[in-house]
């Protein structure tokens, strides 16, 4: 059985995601999705848009097709690097994303080491290249900026990142639209 790896915030989870996770899946028999916490995510862009239940739910929602073939869990390094992880999981390739390369983007030389230790292929560009309109950090900084414009009787609760409480009590994640517009849409 070919596994492979791809690891990453997924925060928020965008197109460019999608086509790098469905692009790694057509490369083994199993996809396996290391996914940052959001201790991970807050240090490396100062904020976490999702919290990491949510992303790993989109995750899964997404690529529900693959089925048992799908595993997706949490990034055990707190160094910033998926070292100790590609260890553990031990996979017969780590797919990095259609925006990585060695030139522009490089890896770590520990993680490009413990893929040398275990005998990982690293295969580059997976999925399509990056676009200015699939900038995580974009999206999150815009959608964040939201808060101040929700409607009377609604509130930001913390505890689940950015999701709403209607004045029904109603959980909701709200994205603005084109225009300035607030779009919600209801929490399921």
């Amino acid at each position: 059985m070919i596994v492979v790896m791809v690891a990453g915030g997924f925060d928020p989870l965008h197109p460019g995601h999608i086509s790098h996770l469905r692009e790694a899946a057509k490369l083994g028999d199993c996809l396996v999705v290391a996914l940052q916490p959001d201790e991970n995510m807050v240090k490396k862009k100062g904020f976490c848009y999702q919290p990491y239940l949510l992303r790993e739910s989109e995750i899964r929602r997404e690529m529900a097709d693959l089925g048992d073939n799908l595993t997706v869990f949490r990034i055990i390094d707190t160094d910033g690097t998926v070292t100790k992880t590609l260890e553990a999981v031990k996979p017969n390739i780590f797919a990095k994303g259609g925006d990585r390369n060695p030139d522009l983007v490089p890896i770590p030389s520990s993680e490009i080491d413990a893929c040398h230790k275990i005998g990982c292929q690293i295969i580059y560009n997976v999925g399509e290249p990056k676009r200015p309109e699939w900038s995580s950090t974009l999206i999150g900084k815009k959608t964040l900026s939201t808060r101040d414009k929700l409607p009377e009787g609604w509130h930001h609760t913390e505890r689940y990142g950015e999701v709403f409480v209607s004045p029904g009590g109603i959980a909701w994640v709200v994205r603005e639209v084109a225009g300035g517009e607030l779009k919600s849409v209801p929490l399921r």
